[in-house]
């Protein structure tokens, strides 16, 4: 589930300048499963949406997804969050609220100087997108295949040949699904990136 202005601001003719927030639901394919346009982005509004989602998926007699993955408004001090009450069908069957990994990547920007006023702030944002997540195993074996049926020779070349020669960008981003590694390896992974940035990069510590 996501929220975002740019799409209204695309609006013209009657209905310009009439919304201000598109909220949209996902799935896993990033297929949108619904959407609304709302005036504000608040329980109230986003409640009828929410509410119509879980009763197509009753009506079609789905089960309930396990995970959703939201850019804000996933963590409770004490009590449901105001999302987990919007879909308390599908939390009471189970469904977890997770804030989206590359949202939680943004949450560094807080701490750190951005790329208007830092030269690094790109290479240490790819950086920390790479430490924190992985290709999928079962869909990177599967474009490799294919990839090798299409040139009998490439079959003598190891797989890792195969990605790094021969597999481009948009054939990983559109055929191959990005995991994460868990809690304790991702902060493992991102405490190690930061450290050998510092190295690379010439940054120094200032305490």
């Amino acid at each position: 589930m996501d929220s975002t202005r740019k799409v209204v601001k695309k609006l013209s003719g009657e209905g310009k300048g009439s919304a201000e927030w598109f909220t949209s639901i996902g799935n896993e394919h990033s297929q949108i499963v619904t959407f609304v346009l709302t005036c504000e982005e608040s329980t109230d509004k986003l409640t009828p949406m929410c509410s119509g989602v879980t009763e197509r998926f009753q009506l079609a007699n789905q089960p309930a997804p396990k995970i959703m993955y939201v850019d804000r408004g996933c963590c409770r001090a004490q009590g449901p969050t105001a999302l987990e009450t919007m879909f308390q069908p599908w939390v009471d069957d189970g469904m977890v609220v997770c804030l989206d990994i590359f949202h939680w990547i943004h949450r560094f920007d807080a701490a750190i100087r951005t790329e208007e006023s830092h030269s690094k702030y790109a290479a240490f944002k790819s950086a920390i997108a790479g430490a924190v997540m992985a290709y999928n195993k079962a869909d990177l074996e599967l474009l490799i295949g294919a990839v090798k049926n299409q040139n009998v020779l490439l079959g003598a070349l190891s797989d890792e040949d195969i990605v790094q020669q021969h597999l481009s960008r948009d054939q990983l981003q559109h055929h191959v699904r990005r995991v994460t590694l868990g809690a304790q390896g991702t902060f493992w992974l991102v405490h190690q990136t930061i450290e050998e940035l510092k190295v690379l990069l010439g940054w120094t510590r200032v305490e």
